[in-house]
């Protein structure tokens, strides 16, 4: 018994011809027979099938996603076919078969783990990865509980089989929590109480079903078999006069497949509509489907969440425009908004037009899949959690930015007042109508400011709105503005009003007049950021070669926002009424000698503003460090800092001495590291000795630094510290090496010997188990941070990102963090910045681990780690127990990693 749908015949095919159907719509029609496989296609919407032009000597397995996948068993290999970026169908290899993989039609592939109970079997899909890795789901389930059963699927980390009977009325039950066992009459031949066989899979339908949907849908050929695995109920639905059917796929509320005619004994292709609580919805994309992408522009920050900004053309009118593609969760989507729905309001010149905006909330899985396929169109790879809604905005196009000008015309002098102004002009005349509309703009920056054409200039990225008209509010909390452009007030998290605005108007017109290096190599950080500092602190000021200039930018500078013009009043300055059109060309050098006599100037000249005089507060000031110890080296720099290699002057003793520039207010979160060290005593820890704190005079630090690394014969150093900086000196137990420095020296697979490296790591795991004792995850494990005390003593350091872990009744916390740490490295709960435990510390050994025993270059490295993350193990691990022991460690899942403590007492370490 059961319902009856109504089958409507379309194409004819051939006994040997199959379908699949791809998310997008798209049809392979594979001719199965051995003589002369092909696979053609029949597009969605489009009537004309053509062929692919890629004969296949292999069967067609599934189609998932937008993509076919099929195998050949001899070479154990997988391949999946779909359209490339230049819209041909093209075959890509995908993966080879796993080690004592089965793969079953429909792309469900299984295998017996090697660490699973007696009787276990591993199940995954065949895009994804094997159970041990983290892509599928272990049955425990005994191997007579399988018995007689055809595995299907999988569906939302449980099995679902089938199991053919004589049973008149079709049942469906839950086995052990991780399979679901569909039992069905059997197809019979005429006389006969054998299942049909045949040369090709006539019965053998696929199971079809999505993760965000409960349902899951069998075939036996003469019923389509509907579970709803959340209440576990069947319903049971006949074919009308179709004698076998073969499921190809479901868009919608449309079935489609193969069917053979019960009248006419002809194969056809079929579609049955489904009763409407049982429709699958599939996501129709607006981007995808209207647009053709061609180029990536840049990536942005706006209101907490990353945008990526795409060239593209209209598909109906080859129109090109930009298209800005915003990740947000639902948190963040309100305030993203704001930038679309005062963009949309505003009509002006000067700003970069929204044409329309939408928003595109895909279901469950689909994010992944055709997220990462948005973005590999720009050639730009992310991922994204669950939860993320896409904003999109149709832009303007423009070609080029500020930024990129400037640049360009660093070193040949073409930059002139007559070219500056009337683009400053343009600008101001927008900020000025952003304020008219009672908004700021809060991110004024060369980046936001592009070029239409020559001599047009256009202003972007209105996503931060910090002030109404010219009321003032709180400072947020967060904020999207480039720190270097900021007022004083918004550096100091005051309140602020649209005269903030002005100033950063001011800085950047003392860029397009002051030519300073772009190389982030060379001085830009320097330069920029120490001139704009002095701006801000309203001491000092550049003397330009025009008087006017000069004047104009003093007062959009003043250190008091009411005394800076509004916009309005500044386009009445005579800086825009002048004639003036010779050069604006000064090199830092010459205006860093013009900077200092004017800081020596206003200092004598106002002896009331600091007790004593600068001159004579650089010689009162002392360093602890400069004053009790000796510097031999520099042994290690990163964006903290330095760490030297000193003798103390009175005990004549060496030690490491870690020195940390940070903020003011950044000096309590900086000192977690000694307060972390400081409660630690392991043989496996870097040892301990003492912190200080030092807050010299604002450029006493350049150039006590300058004269140290001239001294010790150190190459000159790009040197960025605030004017507000502070240095943190943590006293530490010297090594002379990291695992890093042996790991270059010796790239011979020969001086690698397992028991070495056997010996080095478990004192490894038994620092970072201490350390999970003492309710702290390191974080950021790797071998620069493994260093060497002696020839085989090896210690841990640098906990300067280590977190407090929180075990409440031996059950250990995960908590959401942001992104701390070495990226190569991270576990994949880290480095998508999820919810983490000290598990995360475990993913990070087992890298380690691998790179001991196998001699990598850093683009293996970056090649194998990621492949790790995705579940997939490495075949340059030779040693199987080390291969297996490592795989145990970078399990996708943390819960199924072992402890610290486990892994001392596993064989391996044993």
């Amino acid at each position: 018994d059961g319902d009856v749908l109504e089958m409507t015949k379309l194409s004819a095919l051939s006994e040997s011809t199959f379908l699949y159907q791809t998310d997008n719509g798209t049809i392979f029609y594979h001719n199965a027979k051995t003589s002369k496989p092909s696979l053609h296609v029949q597009e969605s919407g489009n009537n004309d099938i053509k062929d692919v032009g890629l004969p296949i000597d292999q069967g067609v397995i599934c189609a998932i996603g937008n993509y076919v996948y099929y195998s050949n068993t001899k070479q154990k290999t997988i391949f999946k076919m779909g359209l490339d970026d230049t819209g041909v169908y093209s075959s890509d290899f995908f993966r080879y078969h796993f080690p004592c993989e089965t793969v079953h039609a429909g792309g469900v592939c299984s295998c017996r783990p090697p660490d699973a109970i007696t009787e276990g079997l591993a199940v995954w899909r065949i895009d994804n990865e094997p159970w041990s890795w983290g892509g599928g789901i272990a049955l425990e389930s005994p191997a007579e509980a399988r018995r007689g059963l055809e595995l299907k699927g999988v569906h939302r980390k449980t099995a679902i089989y089938m199991k053919l009977s004589s049973v008149a009325i079709p049942t469906v039950k839950k086995i052990d929590n991780d399979m679901i066992v569909l039992e069905c009459f059997q197809r019979k031949r005429i006389g006969s109480m054998k299942l049909f066989k045949s040369k090709y899979p006539s019965w053998g339908s696929p199971m079809f079903a999505v993760e965000e949907s409960p349902f899951v849908y069998l075939s036996n050929g003469k019923c389509l078999f509907i579970i709803d695995v959340e209440n576990m109920t069947l319903r049971t639905m006949h074919f009308r006069n179709v004698s076998s059917f073969y499921i190809a796929g479901i868009r919608g509320s449309t079935l489609l497949g193969r069917g053979r005619c019960k009248t006419s004994n002809t194969y056809h292709m079929m579609t049955a509509q489904l009763p409407e609580e049982y429709a699958l919805l599939f996501f129709p994309s607006k981007f995808l489907s209207e647009f053709d992408i061609k180029d990536r522009i840049s990536w942005e920050k706006m209101s907490g969440s990353f945008g990526c900004v795409f060239k593209v053309a209209n598909k109906c009118n080859n129109l090109e425009c930009a298209v800005k593609i915003i990740p947000v969760n639902d948190e963040d989507k309100s305030s993203t908004l704001t930038e679309i729905r005062y963009t949309s309001e505003f009509d002006h010149p000067g700003l970069v037009r929204c044409t329309s905006a939408w928003i595109e909330e895909p279901p469950h899985g689909w994010k992944y899949d055709e997220g990462d396929e948005i973005l590999r169109k720009g050639y730009v790879q992310r991922d994204f959690g669950d939860g993320t809604v896409f904003i999109f905005m149709q832009m303007e196009l423009c070609t080029s930015s500020l930024e990129n000008w400037m640049g360009k015309t660093r070193n040949d002098g073409s930059r002139t007042l007559a070219q500056i102004r009337p683009w400053f002009e343009q600008i101001v005349s927008a900020v000025e109508y952003i304020h008219s509309n009672n908004m700021t703009h809060g991110n004024l920056r060369p980046s936001n400011i592009l070029f239409f054409n020559d001599d047009h200039i256009k202003i972007i990225d209105l996503g931060i709105k910090n002030c109404i008209g010219e009321s003032v509010i709180e400072y947020p909390e967060k904020y999207a503005e480039m720190i270097m452009y900021m007022s004083p007030e918004q550096q100091t998290e005051q309140t602020h009003s649209s005269k903030t605005d002005v100033f950063a108007l001011g800085l950047i017109l003392v860029e397009l007049c002051l030519v300073m290096s772009t190389n982030i190599y060379s001085k830009a950080l320097f330069e920029k950021p120490l001139t704009f500092d002095y701006y801000r602190k309203g001491d000092f000021k550049i003397v330009f070669d025009d008087a006017t200039t000069d004047a104009f930018i003093e007062l959009l500078t003043q250190i008091d926002p009411n005394n800076r013009p509004t916009c309005r009043e500044m386009l009445e300055h005579q800086f825009f009424s002048q004639e003036g059109h010779g050069p604006v060309r000064m090199m830092w050098e010459e205006t860093l000698q013009k900077l200092k006599k004017n800081a020596k100037e206003k200092k004598e000249s106002h002896p009331s503003q600091s007790n004593k005089p600068a001159t004579t507060q650089v010689i009162e000031f002392k360093s602890e460090f400069a004053t009790k110890y000796y510097v031999k080296k520099i042994c290690g720099e990163g964006a903290f800092g330095y760490v030297f290699e000193a003798i103390q002057n009175l005990d004549l003793k060496e030690y490491a001495v870690k020195r940390i520039s940070v903020e003011y207010s950044g000096v309590e979160r900086a000192l977690s590291e000694a307060r972390a060290m400081a409660k630690l005593e392991h043989p496996g820890i870097v040892a301990y000795k003492d912190t200080w704190v030092e807050k010299p005079p604002d450029g006493w630090q350049y150039d006590a630094d300058a004269e140290l690394f001239k001294k010790i014969g150190a190459p000159k150093r790009r040197q960025i510290y605030s004017n507000d900086g502070v240095f943190i000196y943590i006293k530490m137990q010297l090594c002379h090496f990291s695992l890093s420095d042996w790991l270059k020296e010796h790239q011979a697979p020969s001086s690698r010997t397992i028991a070495k490296m056997r010996m080095w790591f478990k004192q490894m795991v038994s620092a970072v188990d201490y350390i999970h004792e003492n309710n702290l995850i390191h974080r950021d494990l790797k071998p620069n941070n493994v260093l060497f005390m002696g020839t085989d003593h090896v210690k841990l350091c640098d906990l300067g990102v280590a977190t407090e872990r929180h075990v409440d009744d031996a059950t250990e916390s995960v908590f959401s963090r942001s992104l701390e740490g070495t990226k190569l490295y991270m576990s994949p709960e880290q480095r998508r910045a999820e919810a983490y435990s000290s598990k995360t510390d475990v993913f990070s050994l087992g890298l380690i681990l691998a790179e001991l025993c196998v001699v990598m270059t850093t683009d293996m490295r970056t090649e194998i780690f990621s492949n790790y993350r995705l579940g997939k193990q490495s075949e340059l691990v030779t040693d199987n127990k080390t291969a297996e022991f490592i795989a145990l460690l970078t399990k996708v899942d943390p819960k199924d990693r072992p402890t610290c403590s486990e892994m001392l007492d596993h064989l391996y370490l044993a």
